[in-house]
């Protein structure tokens, strides 16, 4: 797994980003940006309406799982930051966001470059009420300006699932996320 400098104690990204007093403007798939972000929308995933997630790029949720709890998601966050930073030190940071979450188990850890670009994946579980999140989270700076992108899918899990021998891991419903991945 992938290690990240100052695990205890370390700033999650917005931490960071307000240390160093830089500002992160949400980008929109109806403006014309020089870098082009998206998801691939898998089969049976939807479009949520723009409001669902206020700031995010682009989010996509499956139907056909939908509980009065929430649903399985996608959410793809690109904005532009008012200044350039160190896009190493950013990332640093990247992977706290996930371990602060409740009761996370991390899985995966990755500081692969995604086509190129400066990046960190970060693959888990945490609890949040009765249910186990799945969560799978992907940072990009992308160097051509100041600009970054993090995308994020979720997965509910019911809790009895969480109590398998050896704990749990991923579902079988995960499905790798191919713009944070790096596949063609």
């Amino acid at each position: 797994m992938a290690e990240f400098p100052g695990r205890s104690g370390a700033m999650t990204v917005a931490e960071y980003l307000d240390a160093q007093q830089v500002t992160c403007s949400p980008c929109h798939p109806d403006t014309a940006e020089p870098v082009v972000v998206a998801i691939p929308q898998l089969c049976g995933w939807v479009p949520a309406p723009p409001d669902a997630v206020p700031g995010a790029y682009t989010v996509l949720v499956n139907p056909a799982h939908i509980t009065e709890d929430g649903c399985p998601n996608a959410v793809l966050l690109h904005g532009k930051l008012s200044t350039t930073v160190d896009a190493g030190e950013l990332l640093n940071c990247a992977a706290v966001d996930s371990r602060r979450l409740p009761d996370w188990r991390e899985y995966e850890a990755s500081r692969v470059p995604y086509q190129g670009h400066p990046s960190v994946f970060v693959r888990g579980v945490y609890t949040a009420e009765q249910w186990a999140l799945s969560a799978t989270t992907c940072y990009t700076v992308i160097n051509d300006g100041p600009s970054w992108s993090r995308c994020r899918r979720g997965y509910p899990r019911s809790a009895s699932t969480r109590s398998g021998a050896g704990g749990a891991g991923p579902g079988p419903e995960h499905q790798p996320h191919a713009t944070c991945r790096g596949c063609p």
